[in-house]
């Protein structure tokens, strides 16, 4: 069975499946466009599924991998594609990876985090917060560079109580912030 459809009735697509579930025989459902709605709950019918890599059903499923992310990396899903600074051929590659975070007091590591968000302002209030709950002390001065600066992070910490001394970024308009 060839399927490119966007969709339907989905009283029809449940009578669809059940007939091709009562079939004793295989059947191959083949993909080549879109599957969408009323006609992906056909497509599971089959006793087989082939799907273009370039179909409709691919790309849903690529949306689900990649949840909130703009993207994924086929040999490792959990990693996100990047631009690494060490790009030495300045041709602005993209690689898969993560953003790593670590915290410092007094020169001992108090805290690491492992982000699939590019960037530093996306990561520093989960990475704050994943800090205070595996420590007893609260956090009261935050030193960071502009790649933390957001409105965002700036209302966190003063609501939390935390003195911020992060650069500000320019697109921001300050000359210097702090609470």
């Amino acid at each position: 069975m060839w399927i490119n459809s966007p969709g339907g009735d989905c009283v029809a697509a449940a009578q669809i499946y059940n007939m091709l579930m009562d079939y004793k025989g295989d059947v191959t459902v083949k993909i080549d466009g879109i599957a969408a709605s009323a006609a992906s709950v056909i497509a599971m019918a089959g006793t087989k599924v082939l799907v273009s890599p370039v179909s409709m059903l691919k790309y849903l499923e690529s949306l689900a991998i990649a949840g909130k992310r703009k993207s994924y990396s086929k040999t490792d899903k959990d990693a996100t594609f990047m631009r690494m600074k060490e790009d030495y051929m300045n041709n602005g590659q993209l690689k898969p990876g993560y953003n790593v975070q670590i915290a410092v007091e007094s020169e001992y590591i108090v805290g690491v985090g492992l982000f699939h968000n590019p960037t530093d302002t996306t990561t520093l209030i989960p990475f704050m917060e994943r800090i205070q709950s595996n420590s007893k002390r609260q956090i009261r001065n935050l030193i960071a560079d502009a790649g933390y600066a957001s409105e965002e992070n700036f209302t966190y910490l003063e609501e939390h109580g935390q003195n911020a001394y992060i650069l500000p970024h320019i697109r921001f308009g300050y000359f210097a912030y702090r609470f």
